[in-house]
């Protein structure tokens, strides 16, 4: 049976925190069976003596453990030991997450279906320019379009949790000197540049839940740096050079395969109306109604128009009228109450969760009603992306 190890690290300014991040990890659904943090000496030099009490008191429980080590590889340490193990499965986890009880669940039921690639929770779409990368700030942060597919275009983002199969590493991958030299503190970037290499996709795999980022975590968060001063670009073009001139046909390939973002906006796209094209395929005769009037339902609306598909939409339906929703509307706004309990239709979600599960509650005694629902937030990018594209 393969081991299944969860790894992780921290610094002096979150150590404070990191026993929220562990309660986490004792509460999934299906368990690890070791749960490593690793801390360098150089930065805990009295090591358990300058830790939390809440800390040291999980020591020993649910196959929770720490390792110190001399070197302080910063972010990096929390997948540099655990994956010199070869034989185990390893999960990477930020030190600043509430996980939700499935992380650990989902992440292995993608590895049963695809054992030779990376898991991802979170990733970013890679996308290029005519001759380079995109700029990291314009990779893609949303891909429910390629959930639960092998691609080699997807960065594995740690935040949310990364599954390592056995066996997917090797030495190229813990060279401390160029780990320093071209990322000393981009630990995805530098996994996904090895990753290439060894032509290992990763599969998105979604979220069953959302996790919940500790408050007072951001404080000194390391992504400011990559991200606002653009320390991740530089590390990403000198990574790119360091491919092009030691595996210039692996990277070629790899960047050739790449979509640029118009590409990347049109692939979504397509996902999105196929998705809403056999959704008012399958509705046969029943009139569809988009419940809600507000923000989500015009956005869902000005989608389905963009698709030259606004005919099948019959109203916005809400639970009671406003004064907010009945002004400049281009459909009718029909109250619930007006539809016949015995009316067989369709309602098309335009409303975000809490009002949601108000609504589903309000439309039980409609017994052949059916409830529908897109992807609204992926949707509102979309619209977001083509309108900034058209600009």
């Amino acid at each position: 049976m393969e081991k299944v190890v969860i790894s992780l690290t921290s610094y002096p300014a979150r150590i404070h925190l990191v026993h929220k991040v562990i309660e986490s990890l004792f509460k999934q659904k299906k368990k690890a069976h070791e749960i490593i943090l690793w801390l360098s000496v150089l930065e805990f030099p009295n090591k358990i003596n300058d830790l939390p009490a809440k800390l040291i008191c999980m020591i020993g429980k649910n196959g929770f453990h720490i390792e110190w080590v001399k070197e302080n590889l910063k972010s990096h340490k929390k997948y540099f030991y655990a994956l010199q193990y070869p034989k185990n499965i390893t999960i990477t986890v930020d030190d600043d997450v509430n996980y939700s009880d499935t992380m650990v669940s989902t992440l292995m039921d993608s590895y049963k279906k695809h054992p030779f690639a990376i898991s991802a929770r979170n990733v970013h779409i890679i996308t290029k320019e005519t001759t380079q990368l995109s700029p990291y700030l314009a990779w893609e942060g949303t891909a429910t379009e390629y959930i639960d597919i092998e691609r080699m275009d997807l960065c594995a983002i740690g935040v949310s949790g990364i599954l390592y199969p056995p066996k997917c590493s090797n030495e190229r991958w813990f060279n401390i000197p160029a780990i320093l030299k071209y990322a000393q503190n981009q630990d995805d970037l530098w996994l996904k540049f090895n990753e290439i290499v060894d032509q290992i996709p990763v599969v998105y795999t979604g979220m069953k839940e959302m996790d919940c980022v500790i408050e007072g975590s951001q404080n000194d968060a390391l992504c400011m740096q990559n991200v606002d001063l653009g320390d991740n670009d530089i590390s990403i073009k000198k990574m790119s050079e360091l491919l092009k001139n030691e595996f210039p046909a692996i990277y070629h390939s790899w960047f050739n395969n790449l979509m640029q973002t118009d590409e990347m906006i049109s692939a979504k796209r397509e996902f999105y109306k196929r998705q809403l094209t056999t959704i008012f395929k399958q509705q046969k005769d029943n009139e569809i109604y988009i419940c809600g009037a507000g923000k989500y339902a015009h956005i869902l609306y000005d989608f389905v128009k963009s698709c030259g598909k606004q005919q099948h939409i019959k109203a916005f339906l809400v639970s009671q009228k406003n004064k907010t929703n009945t002004q400049n509307n281009e459909i009718e706004i029909k109250e619930l109450h007006e539809l016949n309990v015995q009316e067989s239709f369709s309602v098309l979600c335009g409303v975000g969760r809490t009002y949601r599960q108000e609504f589903k509650k309000a439309l039980e005694p409609y017994q052949y009603h059916k409830w529908l629902e897109l992807d609204l937030l992926n949707i509102e990018r979309l619209l977001y992306l083509e309108s900034k594209t058209a600009q």
